[in-house]
């Protein structure tokens, strides 16, 4: 009985310490780095799991980094037949997972930046401009705007 204690205490700390360390590695990202998180983690989903490519899969998951209105927008436009942050209705997310950068950063005020992105598409760069916003003292994407795409330099 009294080692049952003792690991559930020791759970219980372990539970609290790593709800503070996520909170404390989200609540200090920049725009940028919240953005670039937040895509190389869609990415990898979107290249490893075929569910994944249904957006009610990842309506939770998306929670940290993308805000109340922008998710409240996609699950109530069910029909949407592309993919809302990559723009496309089909993609090599490995591709865009290699070259996936942050190219540029503006600052609206101290709540709202806006930052820009590409990545490399079959045979264009898709280019966004990304909408952020400070929602509960995290970073969190409120609009994605696709930009004209580029033609690939061989």
């Amino acid at each position: 009985m009294k080692y049952i204690k003792y690991a559930l205490v020791i759970s219980l700390l372990l539970y609290i310490g790593n709800i503070g360390l996520n909170y404390i590695t989200t609540v200090n990202l920049t725009p940028q780095q919240a953005v670039s998180q937040y895509y190389q983690w869609y990415l990898k989903c979107y290249a490893n799991d075929e569910k994944f490519k249904n957006p009610c899969y990842f309506y939770k998951p998306s929670e940290q980094f993308v805000s109340k209105k922008l998710l409240a927008m996609l699950k109530s436009n069910e029909d949407i037949d592309y993919d809302y942050f990559l723009n496309v209705q089909d993609f090599d997310a490995n591709v865009g997972l290699e070259t996936f950068k942050v190219v540029s950063t503006k600052k609206i005020n101290n709540r709202y930046y806006i930052v820009g992105i590409t990545m490399k598409g079959w045979d264009k760069y898709l280019n966004s401009s990304i909408d952020v916003i400070l929602e509960n003292n995290k970073w969190k994407i409120n609009k994605v705007t696709p930009l004209q795409d580029t033609d690939l330099v061989n």
